[in-house]
């Protein structure tokens, strides 16, 4: 690794501990499907990270604020706003970073709004019947997939 990348590296996890704090929203936002870039643009017209930063840097922050860092030896540990394997599950179910909703999923959600029960609510028991309790689907994330199916 030469000496630049390692800058840029330490520069994104400690860009990433700090927007973890400013921007905690951007956890939910990732879980319903916004690139890296996207929330680099959303917190760029949200007043900017502060300082001139690469796009790699920015995109990396993102990363470093969504999943942590453990690894002293390359910056200061901190827990992120998901857990890794979240993280890891979001960004392995497509380039968007959403998960794919299966067709007993949508049964699940349109039966359960029919019933009464609130998009949050609904979010909760889809998470731990068709996702081990990850947190996989939200409540905008069940509001929206409920309109248009």
């Amino acid at each position: 690794m030469t000496n630049k990348s390692l800058e840029d590296l330490r520069e994104s996890i400690c860009l990433g501990k700090e927007l973890r704090f400013r921007y905690p929203e951007m956890a939910e936002d990732y879980r319903e499907g916004k690139t890296k870039k996207e929330i680099v643009e959303k917190i760029q017209g949200n007043g900017g990270f502060g300082g001139e930063y690469s796009d790699r840097v920015l995109r990396n922050s993102i990363r470093w604020a969504l999943v942590g860092n453990d690894r002293d030896e390359i910056g200061e540990a901190y827990s992120g706003l998901m857990s890794p394997r979240e993280y890891k599950d979001i960004t392995r179910f497509g380039k968007e970073g959403a998960m794919p909703w299966e067709i007993v999923e949508i049964k699940d959600a349109l039966v359960l709004e029919q019933e009464g029960y609130s998009c949050e609510y609904i979010a909760k028991i889809l998470n731990l019947a068709h996702h081990y309790g990850r947190n996989a689907r939200t409540a905008s994330g069940v509001e929206k997939k409920i309109k248009i199916s």
